[in-house]
């Protein structure tokens, strides 16, 4: 598991060291930003970490139910020899289609896994997410502390969502393999353009055969100042070197308030126009709570929210970039994200806010919260939707993420008065379309 992962879920930690300790070889999770609580971290430090298990003793709401009927085995594996053309004739009565597709075309010994649709549109298996060990929290006085500048809201009225074919190949350890370099050539030479560096002279050291220990998958060049990282998944780093300053007039650093961080995005905006290169730029000031020292941790977005609905969340999704200072307040890396969404899987139905409280209601759900039981739907602060990006999923698909206030175990006060949010993910789309049950993870 990448270092940023793992300091994500021993808590509070200032972004600086999260950016500075990262595993380059597996580049960065976008999933999950996670504050923690001080227990949850002691029980992480002693080595409690959870295990997944799966929720089936819970049937999903009755009228989820007749909705969207459930799917009996929907992903089978092929036992015939795979070089033949003996597979089972469809029955007529059944409302699926299914084909067999090779898990690598070139390897005539690699079984044929049967994918299988449902009125046209494909099953979607959902990955287990290896950064979801620890406790995603937040700890604030309102749930209006954490900010975001998310487009989507309830009165968008969408009813199909894409979904996206992860298109990167990984090994067993959910790192990249035979990445992309023709493609992160072109992704360094155009920011280091941007930057206003020669491209003529750029020199382009390429690391992604994994061999040099000190780098993971990556490309890298040099000047005076500026590295510029390039990483498999094509998030990009910008790291400067003396920081830049920024003027007095900003307090641009890691526990601004969400109007002093917004203050310096209009500066930063200004700024750096050429870098952001954005037809229509929008900021999105986010926080992730107080830490152990009551100190809010404060993030600086911008994404593209030029063109329809749609288009502004899957940029604020898929496509942003993030600055970030020093302990001086300082300018000192900038992270471009890019994921890849150019294979488009489908548009999927997706369900209400209404029907995900009542799936969550029923524990089907993602949680990494301490407790396993949601404590109730009057307990829910704020509801967003999202997509996870990490790049080691199949699919990127939407979810909704639910924000729930969980009480204190045995009716205990924090003294500090902050209350404390878990987030529970239910997937956007209709359960007719979901390969296996819900996954949950056990208390530390």
């Amino acid at each position: 598991m990448k270092s940023e992962r793992l300091l994500n879920c021993i808590g509070q930690i200032d972004d600086k060291y999260i950016e500075e300790a990262k595993d380059i070889g597996n580049t960065k999770s976008r999933f999950i930003k996670t504050s923690i609580s001080v227990a949850a971290c002691i029980c992480l430090v002693i080595g409690a970490i959870t295990v997944p298990k799966l929720l089936n003793t819970v049937e999903p709401p009755i009228d989820i139910i007749e909705k969207y009927p459930p799917i009996d085995d929907p992903i089978d594996i092929i036992e015939e020899d795979p070089k033949t053309d003996n597979v089972s004739e469809k029955d007529p009565t059944q409302s699926t289609d299914s084909v067999n597709v090779p898990d690598d075309s070139t390897d005539p010994d690699v079984p044929k896994t049967e994918i299988q649709y449902i009125d046209g549109l494909q099953v979607l298996n959902i990955s287990k997410s290896y950064s979801d060990m620890g406790y995603e929290g937040y700890d604030v006085y309102d749930i209006s502390e954490l900010g975001s500048n998310n487009p989507w809201n309830e009165a968008i009225n969408l009813e199909y969502l894409p979904v996206f074919k992860n298109n990167h190949e990984l090994n067993n350890r959910h790192s990249i393999v035979n990445p992309n370099t023709e493609k992160m050539t072109e992704l360094m030479i155009d920011i280091c353009t941007r930057l206003g560096l020669d491209s003529n002279t750029l020199e382009i050291k390429d690391y992604t055969d994994g061999k040099d220990p000190r780098h993971g998958i990556e490309l890298e060049v040099k000047t005076d100042g500026i590295t510029v990282n390039v990483f498999a998944d094509y998030s990009i780093k910008i790291t400067f070197d003396p920081a830049i300053d920024i003027p007095e007039d900003y307090n641009f650093n890691y526990h601004s308030s969400l109007n002093e961080m917004q203050k310096a995005a209009t500066y930063i905006e200004e700024e750096y126009q050429a870098l952001i290169d954005m037809e229509s730029i929008q900021e999105s000031v986010s926080s992730i709570g107080y830490n152990i020292y009551l100190q809010l941790s404060v993030d600086l977005y911008f994404y593209e929210s030029a063109g329809t609905d749609l288009d502004r969340i899957l940029n604020y999704n898929f496509n942003k970039i993030k600055f970030s200072p020093n302990d001086n307040g300082q300018l000192w890396i900038i992270w471009i994200y890019n994921t890849d969404i150019s294979e488009k899987v489908a548009d999927y139905p997706i369900i209400t806010v209404e029907e995900a409280i009542n799936l969550l209601e029923a524990e089907h759900y993602y949680t990494s919260a301490p407790r396993e039981n949601f404590p109730g739907e009057e307990y829910i602060g704020k509801v967003e939707l999202v997509y996870n990006t990490d790049y080691y999923n199949e699919f990127y698909m939407p979810y909704y993420k639910l924000y729930v206030e969980l009480p204190p175990p045995d009716g205990a006060v924090n003294p500090n008065g902050l209350k404390n949010y878990g987030t529970y993910y239910v997937p956007a789309i209709n359960p007719k379309w979901i390969a296996q049950e819900y996954v949950s993870y056990s208390d530390y």
